[in-house]
């Protein structure tokens, strides 16, 4: 009970929300969207594009429209929007014009969400909330910060290709006393970093890109590359999880 307390107060992006699906069989969990099913493909392109567009793989992109999936869709479960007659407000009103400058990542985008419909990953027979970030500092986390405590689906995954990033590494200068109090208040959204002060003056070295949790959009990428389908990708970052088509 405590583990579960101290879990469900993480503050970024990680929070784990599990929601609960209702069973068809003991071996497939299902939800019902109600018969809403394509708007939500079609609503996620958007979101896909925004992080894939610089990465081509299309098992990469497969791997990440899973993970999109199951924050929408465990977002829609726990606001209840399943329930209400109009799913149709809930993505309308964040619904955004797609870019398509690259007709070609635009047209394999689409065909990996509608290559992978309906599908989740699930945790227990659960649908999880999917933690991701662009580049792992060379290798992921899997317990929380602070803590001995294990995030019971993730994996402590070596990513030693990330560091081949042109954006693994970053380092910006601040003014000292300007910056230091905000620095404290987003160190913990970093995976690793450094802090020195220089004179009147801070150096912040950031080590990948983003908090390190779950799965490294550039690690996937560089996995597809090498011959890995997405169900494997997702596997090699996320533990004990079933991947399940809901719809």
């Amino acid at each position: 009970m405590k583990k579960y307390i101290i879990l469900t107060i993480l503050v970024f992006s990680i929070s784990i929300i599990i929601l609960c699906c209702s069973k068809k069989s003991s071996e497939e969990t299902v939800i019902n969207l109600n018969e809403k099913n394509v708007k939500l493909e079609e609503y996620m392109i958007d979101m896909v594009l925004a992080e894939m567009k610089e990465y081509e793989n299309y098992e990469a992109i497969k791997a990440f429209s899973v993970v999109v999936r199951s924050n929408l869709v465990n977002d829609i479960i726990k606001n209840n929007f399943s329930n209400k007659k109009n799913l149709n407000i809930y993505l309308e009103n964040k619904e955004k014009k797609s870019t398509k400058k690259n007709v070609n990542i635009y047209r394999k985008v689409k065909n990996a969400i509608f290559d992978t419909k309906g599908e989740v990953l699930c945790y227990k027979d659960r649908v999880i909330s999917v933690p991701y970030h662009k580049i792992s500092s060379g290798e992921t986390i899997d317990i929380i910060r602070g803590t001995n405590i294990k995030i019971p689906f993730l994996k402590k995954t070596i990513c030693e290709e990330d560091r081949e990033s042109k954006d693994y590494l970053n380092i910006e200068y601040y003014n000292y006393n300007k910056a230091y109090s905000n620095i404290q208040k987003v160190k913990h959204l970093l995976h690793n970093y450094q802090i020195e002060k220089m004179d009147d003056m801070l150096r912040v070295v950031v080590f990948g890109k983003g908090h390190g949790y779950g799965m490294s959009l550039y690690n996937a990428n560089v996995l597809g590359s090498n011959g890995n389908n997405y169900k494997e990708i997702l596997l090699k970052f996320f533990d004990k999880v079933k991947i399940i088509k809901v719809y």
